[in-house]
């Protein structure tokens, strides 16, 4: 492998896109495009950095205006740097963040188009140059927030039938009612199937606390985002309180 490589540019393109079906998460909180103008179409970004060796990283990212600017203006501080020492790469970028606080999609947007150039010059796929060995993982079907308990059942019911056996609830962000929609979510699918709960990091510790006692009960395999990931002191009680595991900072 040859262990010097040196970045010399960064093209970053505008490209359109069909924006993606409508929905929401919990308190009518936009899933998709809740910014978008009536008339306009979601603009992505294709950016791509390449090398003196004539390999590239090339990656595929929404958000494409704001990806835009921050290449413009600070990407140039990489040309010269070696893509390889990917440590040393995501230190630079954390460096730009404590002056941009950057948005958390382009955060990691260097280290990808570095681990691309990386698996290339390796000929491997990135999950086996990072160590991994198997192709199969489990899958879970997601949903999204419905208004009612009969679109939930449907879609579980739908999601049953194609084979899924886990799931995970993206609920409506009231304490009651999303403790009644995680239980009668049991009901629907028995006492061997796998469920999480996604909170979209809507609740006080309080909240968070009841859902997840109730979340517990029911058998649930994880509990994710109850609240935002600033609340570390309440995140450090909640996971004290409680026997599941608790995923949290995700956004």
């Amino acid at each position: 492998m040859r262990a010097k490589l040196k970045i010399v540019g960064f093209t970053c393109w505008l490209v359109e896109s069909e924006p993606g079906p409508k929905f929401i998460w919990r308190n009518g909180l936009p899933g998709s495009h809740g910014d978008l103008r009536p008339g306009t179409r979601p603009r992505k970004a294709v950016l791509r950095m390449e090398t003196d060796s004539g390999l590239f990283g090339a990656l595929e990212i929404g958000r494409g205006d704001a990806v835009l600017d921050l290449v413009a203006r600070r990407y140039n501080w990489f040309i010269g740097e070696n893509p390889l020492l990917t440590e040393r790469m995501w230190h630079l970028m954390w460096e730009i963040d404590r002056i941009e606080e950057v948005h958390m999609r382009a955060l990691g947007l260097l280290d990808m188009l570095c681990w691309d150039v990386k698996s290339q010059l390796a000929q491997m796929p990135i999950h086996q140059l990072l160590g991994g060995h198997s192709r199969v993982v489990p899958a879970y079907a997601s949903t999204v927030t419905w208004p009612t308990l009969d679109e939930y059942e449907r879609y579980i019911k739908q999601c049953r039938d194609i084979g899924f056996t886990a799931f995970k609830l993206h609920a409506w962000g009231d304490v009651k009612r999303d403790i009644e929609l995680s239980t009668r979510l049991r009901q629907w699918v028995g006492p061997d199937a796998d469920l999480m709960f996604d909170g979209s990091a809507g609740w006080d510790y309080v909240d968070a606390l009841e859902v997840g006692l109730a979340l517990q009960d029911l058998g649930f395999l994880w509990y994710e985002e109850p609240m935002r990931e600033f609340y570390l002191g309440s995140y450090a009680k909640l996971c004290d309180k409680l026997t599941m595991p608790v995923l949290a900072a995700e956004t």
